[in-house]
């Protein structure tokens, strides 16, 4: 669920993770990206490839700001996260 919502049919990428990002005895792995609707944008084949390969950089990036705050995460019972 996004704010509610559900994304059951909304479509998604998924995508092999190079690695897990660890930190001590936790990881962070991620697998799926959600494609939300944006009206007004009308992408080509071409503009897909780009866009899931700057998807999977920002998954990265965001992956190693998070990797340090694992233990935090967890003690709040936090443990599936989203990114917009």
């Amino acid at each position: 669920y996004l704010d509610g919502t559900s994304l059951e049919c909304v479509e998604v990428i998924s995508v092999k993770c190079p690695s897990d990002y660890l930190s001590g005895n936790l990881a962070i792995r991620w697998t799926r990206v959600y494609l939300l609707e944006n009206q007004g944008f009308n992408s080509s084949d071409s503009d897909s490839m780009h866009i899931t390969q700057l998807m999977k950089e920002i998954a990265h990036a965001c992956c190693i700001a998070l990797v340090k705050s694992l233990e935090e995460l967890k003690k709040d019972d936090q443990v599936k996260l989203g990114l917009r």
